[in-house]
This record gives structure tokens, C-alpha cells and sequence, in this order.
């Protein structure tokens, strides 16, 4: 296996605390945070049958994507996304990303984090909850300019 330069590995390390510090930067502050203070309490833990790395069943969330690629892409940023919590509506996609990931929807600030089509959101859209304002819980995670959230529990601040 060949060796890396010195500066290619210091390149590596730039960019990875460059992405390091913008996750950070979106990731919420808990209590210090404003708008998503209350998205931390009551959060809906999901049934232990619904797995957030699973992709979703459904045609209409998934489309032309990937399923395998798609729950890949999940179990990666559940496994080294960062913690976030968001409270708002989910905004429809309306065209297919670049990648083979399906991300039907959209949350965050100028809906910049795609989220991932995974049982959890199947479940919010079959009890008819993709319109009203909702308490987010996940993970996100920035792979090539593209911020990944996927969905580990919801509240539905409207009940």
C-alpha cells in the first residue's frame, strides 16, 4: 500500500475538521438553542420494529433510487453522524438528487439536510404527518456536499 504525502494527509485533515465544524455548526445546542429547545423533550421513540437504517417500502419515497444504497447511506450517518434535532416541516423534493439515495424530503435551515427514506419517514407518511410541524430527532452527516439526516424519532407539536 502506498504511503501518503505529508501533504496530502494534512489536505485530509483540513477538510475533515472543515466538515467536522460544519456539522457542529448545524447540529442543535440543546437548551441554548431557540427554535429547537422543545424538539429534545417528548420526542416519539419509535417502535422497536422500525429500523432507521432500513430504507423505505414504498415506491413514491423511494422512486429511482437505490434501496441498497439508500439504507447504506443511512446506517453510515447513524454510525458517525452527529446528533440533531429540528423542529419543523418536512419540504418536498422535487427532483432526484445526483446520487442513488433517496431523499423524497428535506429539512433545516433553507431545507439543507436530505433525508433519507427510511421506515420512520414511511411511518410519518402513512399517518399523514408530512405537513404539519413535527419535533425531529436524528443524525446528520455531510458526505460530499450533500448533509444526510436520517430520522431516529418525531413528535407531532400540533397534538
Amino acid at each position: 500500500m502506498a504511503r501518503k504525502s505529508k501533504g496530502a494527509v494534512m489536505r485530509s485533515l483540513v477538510i475533515g475538521v472543515a466538515l467536522m465544524v460544519s456539522g457542529v455548526a448545524l447540529a442543535c445546542g440543546g437548551q441554548t438553542c431557540g427554535k429547537c429547545a422543545d424538539a429534545h423533550a417528548n420526542v416519539k421513540e419509535v417502535s422497536h420494529s422500525t429500523n432507521p437504517t432500513a430504507c423505505a417500502k414504498r415506491a413514491d419515497l423511494v422512486g429511482s433510487a437505490c434501496s441498497y444504497a439508500t439504507g447504506m447511506m443511512a446506517q453510515r450517518v447513524v454510525t458517525e453522524g452527529e446528533d440533531v434535532s429540528y423542529q419543523g416541516i418536512l419540504a418536498k423534493v422535487s427532483a432526484a438528487g445526483k446520487s442513488r439515495i433517496a431523499t423524497p424530503y428535506s429539512i433545516g435551515p433553507k431545507a439543507s439536510m436530505q433525508v433519507i427514506a427510511n421506515e420512520i419517514l414511511e411511518e410519518i407518511v402513512e399517518r399523514k404527518l408530512t405537513e404539519k410541524a413535527l419535533a425531529f430527532k436524528g443524525k446528520m452527516l455531510e458526505v460530499e456536499g450533500v448533509q444526510y439526516f436520517v430520522l431516529l424519532g418525531y413528535q407531532d407539536k400540533t397534538s
